[in-house]
């Protein structure tokens, strides 16, 4: 056996007890840390001697610690390649889940290895699932699927809730679910005779339990015996029924409670809801003493609860149904109507957060049956009638499909898309035989290109929602042989409106494979204390095993991060600045901002221009050589941009030039031509003239797209300013253009919105501006999470303002874009105030802490931190200081060295001594 397969191996049985549900087991991985000695540095230098670069000598010990958590050896080969030191937390938690067949819901840091957690074990089963494809392997599956469940006596995998397990022998059920029932009905049913089963209560949850008629609820498990049944939905209801039912004959058959939760067991036929017991198709008796037929919910026998055998009886002849309760009969509880004497009667339950076990007399009942009731099992088959449901709908075909993926990564931007994708490709570097294919599918790309790597055989897909959604809907893409399905940034593709296209999309995926394998759903968060998240996952996952790392919101000790307040009453700067400044949003263009108007427009629109400055003052006193700047907008992304250029630090490639400067001869005058509409357009620039004074329209024209711009610019890469811009209305290739320059070096500073940002890990970084807080709390700590990685101190600076800034909050269908409407939103306009003494308090209490304020020079006073990093001068003033963790911690010390030492005294005394002194006699 090789070591990818033992691997494998190990973990793959954690997962394989229910059907239909994942592994439970958690704690798999082991997180290792080592001591790391620590000196001074300053920002963006590494912290740790040892670094993150792994040493010659320890490149099999690298290796042996991903293979010990199953990973192919081809795998840990391309891992070591990427300079990984050992598993992070993430991976060493989640990599084990995911291998051994479980829905894995993980939250950490972005930059944490959150890609790598999932890429990892995706691209190794997708690989194990191809290989035996190719060498003609079916596999052994815990999950038996099609007819060949109908031909005993059990509960039915294909006819149960999706919160329902069932046990390996099919008689054991269960639901965790507290809140909602869930339901089963059994492979066969009855039309004839007079039959008994019994039920055992294994718990003291609700349940009912009788005869139904159709098909179960999707969100209960089955073992893979076909008779223990299991459903963890705590919300809902979830029902199965049995492979067969009955047409005829006196029958019987017991279920046995296995824990507290809620249940009802029974009778139906086909035509019933799985909630068994809320039609007229289906006889239910409930946990609580209730028998339930149509809604109606009388009072029957007594309660049951965990331990409990309730007997099911059956006498289709005389068109009775009754229960008993550990042997006791409590009586008739119902008379089949006419309208169900010639159908078939299933066994079914449906349960909420409970797990129940069948006997159809397989084993010997607790409590045999009287009166000729005879066991299911033990049935003619003239009585009997097997279930329609055989689960061929829900398990996808072996016939290869080329543009049919095993797995889908769905990711909310096209720059984390690309992200995920290049990990994929790194990855995947040395399997071979089969080689795994990927293809990345997102908008801004020529559709054509995709259809055809389509068209040719792909295995992993990695998309946005929006172009997914076009190929999913034309047929273009199938998702038929989907095995994993992984949402990256849930709360991200939440946010931004796509609950329906993720809950469609699974809809579409086939919960078991071909190879009996169920469909893995593992969702990236940010956190997972959101309410979306958390409704997401009870909709798509089974029993999914959380991972959270991140926990509650924190800032890493690597980040120092301070606030600038933007007082424009006490720094007067922006009266003298006349027109050089920073062009702001336009939100002010109708109103009186002139010094002196002393109004709240005047005092937002000083706020705007002080934060350009602030910026600038900023960079150069902190010799900013990197940077991330975030904007609240992509209007105030382009402003700042321009900003840059003003100040001679533009990065305005050839596509995007300021167009061509054609003199015409005389020294004092020029001309701007760009394209317009219709055609070339001359603009009239005179020189000396303030390009930014300009209207934001001739702005738009004068930044037209002009080939082979011959405007000369600053040399870009080494400027102090050079910079390039990230937000939603640039271009795929310019965005990916320019976050690439940006990872390179080749400019100092990106310029983005928290959409466009979201999840991008770029390495290093040691600065961030806010030039405005977020509107979420948590999007500050995501902001200033950018610096501070791979052990490395980095600052963030955060510009607040004292005064109400007026800012666009477009809630017209255009979003924005060609939009002038600066009324207030309760006016019916596009604009809202924008209070941001307010947001930092709700940071502030959300970190609980104080942040640090420093002064409108940005001069940042330096503490020494844990002999981390040696600022330059003591800080003089404001909150959130750190302290000398040594001095802090230096009593406690010396007091656990006075205890260690009495105890060893005590051990010596009580112990050695007395033996010595015994000795000298």
């Amino acid at each position: 056996m090789s070591m990818r397969t033992a691997g494998r191996r190990v973990f793959s049985c954690l997962g394989t007890f229910f059907q239909g549900s994942s592994s439970r087991w958690a704690g798999l991985g082991t997180t290792q840390t080592e001591g790391r000695k620590c000196v001074p540095h300053r920002y963006g230098a590494s912290v740790s001697t040892e670094g993150v670069r792994w040493r010659s000598r320890e490149d099999r010990a690298n290796m042996a610690a991903f293979s010990e958590m199953g990973v192919m050896p081809e795998i840990a080969q391309a891992v070591e390649e990427m300079d990984w030191l050992l598993p992070t937390d993430i991976q060493a938690e989640s990599v084990p889940l995911i291998l051994g067949g479980g829905d894995v819901l993980m939250a950490a840091e972005t930059g944490s290895g959150k890609t790598g957690a999932f890429s990892i074990p995706v691209i190794q089963i997708v690989y194990e699932t191809l290989k035996d494809q190719q060498e003609g392997k079916k596999g052994k599956t815990t999950i038996k699927t099609g007819a060949s469940v109908l031909n005993k006596w059990q509960m039915n995998p294909y006819d149960r809730g999706s919160a329902f397990a069932i046990g390996s022998d099919g008689v054991c059920c269960q639901s965790r679910e507290v809140k909602e029932w869930h339901g089963c009905r059994a492979t066969k049913g009855l039309v004839k005779g007079k039959h008994y089963y019994e039920v055992s209560c294994h718990d003291q949850g609700l349940c009912r339990v009788g005869w139904s008629t159709m098909q179960a609820s999707l969100d209960l498990a089955i073992g893979s015996d076909g008779v223990c049944c299991q459903s963890r939905e705590v919300k809902e209801w979830h029902g199965c029924r049995a492979t067969k039912g009955l047409v005829k004959g006196k029958h019987y058959y017991e279920v046995s409670c296995h824990d507290q939760g809620l249940c009802r067991v029974g009778w139906s036929t086909v035509q019933a809801s799985l909630d068994l017991g809320t039609d007229k198709f289906g006889f239910g008796f409930g946990g609580t003493g209730k028998k339930s037929h149509n809604k109606q919910f009388d009072n029957y026998g007594e309660e049951f609860t965990m331990h409990d055998t309730i007997g099911c009886y059956l006498d289709i002849d005389k068109g009775h149904v009754k229960f008993s309760k550990n042997g006791k009969d409590l009586g008739l509880a119902f008379e089949v109507p006419p309208h169900m004497k010639n159908q078939a009667l299933f066994p079914a339950c449906v349960l909420k957060n409970a797990e129940l076990k069948f006997n159809f007399g397989e084993e010997d009942f607790k409590f045999p049956p009287k009166d000729g009731f005879v066991a299911l099992c033990k049935a003619p088959e003239s009585y009997v009638v097997k279930s329609q449901h055989t689960g061929n709908a829900q398990v996808t075909q072996t016939k290869f499909l080329p543009n049919a993926p095993k797995a889908l990564i769905v990711e909310p931007s096209r720059e984390l898309a690309e992200q995920t994708l290049n990990n994929v490709k790194q990855f995947k570097k040395y399997i071979d035989n089969p080689k795994l294919r990927e293809l990345l599918i997102i908008g801004g790309v020529a559709a054509r290109d995709q259809l055809s790597v389509l068209e040719n055989g792909v295995d992993i897909v990695v998309g946005t929602p929006g172009r997914l959604d076009d190929l999913v809907s034309t047929g273009k893409l199938n998702l038929s042989q989907v095995r994993f399905l992984v949402l990256d940034e849930a709360d991200g593709l939440l946010s931004q409106g796509y609950s329906d296209f993720i809950n469609r999309m699974h809809s579409q995926i086939p919960q078991i494979t071909s190879d009996g394998k169920r469909l893995q759903v593992i969702v990236c968060s940010a956190t997972l204390h959101s309410f979306d998240v958390k409704k997401l996952s009870e909709k798509i996952m089974h029993f999914p095993t959380w991972v959270d790392l991140k926990g509650e919101d924190s800032v890493p000790d690597t980040v120092h991060h301070v606030v600038v307040p933007v007082n424009p009453k006490t720094d007067r700067l922006w009266e003298r600045l006349g027109k050089n400044h920073i062009r702001t949003d336009d939100v002010h263009a109708k109103d009186n901002t002139r010094p002196g108007a002393n109004s709240a427009e005047m005092w937002s629109e000083a706020v705007k221009v002080l934060k350009g400055e602030y910026i600038v003052r900023a960079i150069k006193e902190h010799k900013m050589d990197q940077a991330i700047i975030f904007c609240r907008t992509k209007i105030d992304c382009d402003n700042l941009e321009q900003y840059f250029v003003q100040q001679g630090g533009g990065n305005i490639p050839k596509t995007r030039a300021l167009g061509k400067h054609e003199r015409n001869g005389s020294a004092a005058a020029g001309a701007w031509i760009t394209p317009n509409h219709a055609g070339l357009a001359t603009v009239p620039f005179r020189k000396g003239e303030d390009f930014m004074a300009r209207s934001f329209q001739e702005r738009a024209l004068l930044l037209s797209v002009v080939q082979n711009s011959e405007l000369p610019c600053p040399d870009k890469k080494g400027h102090q300013f050079s910079c390039v811009c990230l937000h939603g209305d640039r271009k795929p290739h310019e965005r990916k253009q320019n976050l690439e320059r940006f990872k390179k070096g080749d400019v100092r500073f990106l310029i983005c919105t928290d959409v466009a940002a979201r999840g991008i890990d770029i390495h290093g970084v040691p600065y961030v501006i806010n030039v405005t807080l977020p509107d979420e709390k948590q999007n500050y700590v995501h902001r200033i999470g950018r610096v501070g990685r791979a052990e490395r101190m980095g600052l963030a600076i955060s510009l607040v303002a004292t005064e109400k800034e007026k800012v666009w909050y477009h809630v017209c269908s255009s979003r924005g874009k060609g939009c002038y409407n600066t009324r207030l939103k309760e006016d019916g306009g596009c604009t809202i105030w924008y209070n941001e003494m307010q947001l930092l308090s709700e940071i502030e209490e959300h970190l609980n802490c104080t942040i640090s304020q420093v002064e409108p020079d940005i001069k940042v006073p330096v503490d020494e931190f844990d002999g981390k990093v040696t600022y330059g001068q003591k800080r003089a003033a404001g909150g959130g200081n750190y302290k000398g963790h040594v001095d802090i911690l230096a009593p406690t010390v010396q007091e656990l060295a006075a205890l260690e030492k009495e105890a060893q005294t005590s051990f010596l005394h009580l112990g050695y001594l007395p033996n010595q002194l015994f000795r000298t006699f």
